[in-house]
């Protein structure tokens, strides 16, 4: 069981060991390439961007140490997802049932319930949800705030997951 292995495990996130070896930000992110990245095998760190790590020390800063509480506010911030969800179905069909029934669907999904307690890939998923439901919304209302924050929200998504080095 994916859930009970990472509830019962926290730990088993690389992000959040390597979070709690943080003693500044601005040296965590200027070392970034050189010491997470290219000399050691860091696991799962390795090709993934810092934004994922530096979430968890937010939490470990300003909430709570524990692995457990950690776990709990990733799956309670990435049960937000249901609303872009709702909001794209929404905006597609104009259909308010159908847009519920989007929501539901994607809020009972295996995907959803295994990502809501498996760290940083829900945050990917909620934010490329908000960057789609914006820019879908900005288009409709040619509204170029939301489009502004439709790219901003895209740009979270990428920076959780996607990482290039200069190394290859």
């Amino acid at each position: 069981n994916v859930i009970g292995l990472k509830m019962g495990k926290p730990m088993l996130s690389s992000y959040f060991p390597f979070a709690l070896g943080i003693k500044d930000v601005g040296q965590f992110l200027a070392d970034y390439v050189s010491k997470y990245q290219l000399p050691m095998n860091t696991g799962h760190l390795t090709g993934h961007p810092p934004l994922p790590t530096l979430f968890y020390y937010f939490i470990q800063q300003f909430i709570s140490k524990s692995p457990q509480t950690a776990g709990l506010i990733f799956g309670f911030l990435s049960a937000f997802t249901v609303i872009p969800v709702y909001y794209i179905a929404r905006l597609i069909t104009a259909n308010k049932k159908a847009a519920y029934l989007a929501a539901i669907f994607f809020a009972l999904t295996p995907n959803s319930m295994i990502l809501s307690v498996s760290g940083i890939d829900a945050f990917t998923v909620l934010f490329m949800a908000s960057s789609f439901a914006l820019f879908l919304g900005a288009v409709k209302n040619r509204n170029l705030m939301a489009m502004f924050f439709s790219g901003f929200m895209f740009a979270l998504a990428t920076y959780c997951l996607l990482y290039t080095s200069d190394a290859a």
